[in-house]
């Protein structure tokens, strides 16, 4: 008798215990399916945020870019004007070109600024850069700046094209020839200016002459 009310306890118990299982998983899982599609439905958000941020940053971006691009094309220099110490002298360059400018009061070339499309990197051996623009004020007089040059002209043998030209209304020196170092057709212009020489050239002829010209053409010399 005994025994059979146990069993008739454990078939209760089991079966309580089965339905309390079935409800309680039954919510759980309910619980769990919603948990999971909010997750989704926030993930789907931010989801769409960041995509609606990076849309916005690249269309801002984008439309930076325009911008530049639009005032390069309708203005692409820059001017440079050297300090009242040196004359003062200006002219311009292209605005995306690199720039480096070096003084050294105790040099021969007491200010050298260099300006090219690419970085400006020394190379080793102390020779270069090599640029597309280089403008030098020279602690030396003219004529001597020059007679170097000349000197290097022998019979048979023109290392160096000399012309004479006129800049901003001063007589100077028109220079062309062969950088040996690179090969390449260099022409720069030799200025008196009191007892000192003004620089400007290029390194590359072939490659940036029209553009030198052009830096050339807008050169104001202050006398």
């Amino acid at each position: 008798m005994e025994e059979g009310k146990n069993k008739k306890i454990f078939l209760i118990t089991t079966i309580v215990l089965s339905i309390v299982l079935l409800v309680g998983g039954f919510f759980l899982f309910k619980y769990y399916k919603k948990a999971t599609q909010k997750e989704a439905v926030i993930n789907e958000k931010i989801s769409t945020s960041v995509k609606e941020a990076e849309d916005k940053k690249t269309k801002e971006l984008n439309a930076d870019y325009e911008k530049k691009t639009a005032a390069l094309l309708a203005n692409p220099w820059k001017e440079f004007k050297t300090d009242d110490f040196f004359g003062p002298i200006a002219f311009k360059y292209p605005k995306d070109w690199h720039d480096r400018i070096t003084n050294d009061s105790g040099s021969v070339d007491e200010f050298v600024f260099l300006a090219d499309p690419d970085w400006i990197i020394d190379t080793r051996g102390g020779k270069g850069p090599f640029t597309a623009l280089v403008f030098k004020v020279i602690d030396k007089r003219y004529e001597d700046e020059l007679k170097a040059y000349q000197n290097k002209n022998k019979p048979k043998k023109t290392v160096y094209d000399i012309k004479e030209t006129n800049l901003s209304g001063i007589f100077g020196s028109r220079v062309s020839g062969v950088n040996n170092d690179t090969g390449k057709n260099i022409e720069f212009v030799l200025i008196p200016y009191r007892d000192k020489t003004f620089y400007m050239g290029t390194e590359d002829k072939d490659r940036f002459g029209s553009t030198y010209n052009e830096m050339l053409s807008s050169l104001v010399l202050n006398k």
